[in-house]
């Protein structure tokens, strides 16, 4: 999916690390554990898949749905956060792992990576990259909690994020109903239907 920002949104990027302001890996990492609360904080999980430093004004901000895989030696989501804001986060997932082991996993692996140079060749670690949900589960139906109820849980952190990104345009992938496409789909919608009918937004 690819979905553009307001031109006024975009155009404001520089304005987002005037210095005073707060640094855009602490607020982030502050934003996601107030979203999250403590239960959460303990599963494992990712909030970037991108490397820290990503975490500035860009033209393209990535979003899949959520971390697969299983759990054994990934980190909790505390933890991922507090490598985040320290700086010492692994690497670029889409870039540097090397678990992606089942053959769908290893295409979608190898997709991203093509759109990441296609967007920004050469400057592919610079690109944000994160999921709609940030809970780690080796499939959907395996989430502990109904998909909604945690995308609406992640999603004050990505609204944080986004205002520190600003990106131009969002690469919303997935499939399904349960899916970050569907998802940005869906918003996308209703908020040109709020644009065009502003009498009748809540």
């Amino acid at each position: 999916m690819n979905m553009r920002t307001d031109n006024n949104v975009a155009s404001q990027a520089a304005t987002t690390t005037q210095r005073g302001s707060p640094d855009p890996r602490a607020r982030f990492a502050s934003a996601a554990r107030t979203a999250l609360g403590e239960e959460r904080l303990n599963r494992t999980g990712a909030t970037l898949y991108s490397q820290p430093f990503s975490l500035a004004p860009g033209d393209v901000y990535i979003l899949g749905t959520n971390p697969g895989g299983n759990d054994i030696g990934k980190d909790t989501l505390k933890t991922a956060l507090t490598r985040l804001e320290q700086g010492t986060d692994a690497g670029n997932d889409y870039i540097d792992a090397a678990d992606w082991d089942t053959h769908q996993s290893k295409q979608l692996q190898s997709t991203v990576k093509a759109l990441l140079h296609l967007f920004a060749p050469g400057r592919e670690r610079n690109v944000c990259a994160a999921n709609l949900i940030f809970v780690r589960s080796g499939t959907l139906d395996r989430l502990i909690e109904p998909f909604w109820q945690l995308v609406d849980a992640c999603w004050p952190a990505h609204e944080v994020l986004l205002d520190i990104v600003r990106p131009k345009t969002i690469v919303a992938y997935g499939n399904g109903d349960y899916s970050a496409y569907c998802y940005m789909l869906h918003r996308c919608k209703a908020t040109v239907v709020r644009r065009e009918n502003p009498e009748k937004s809540g």
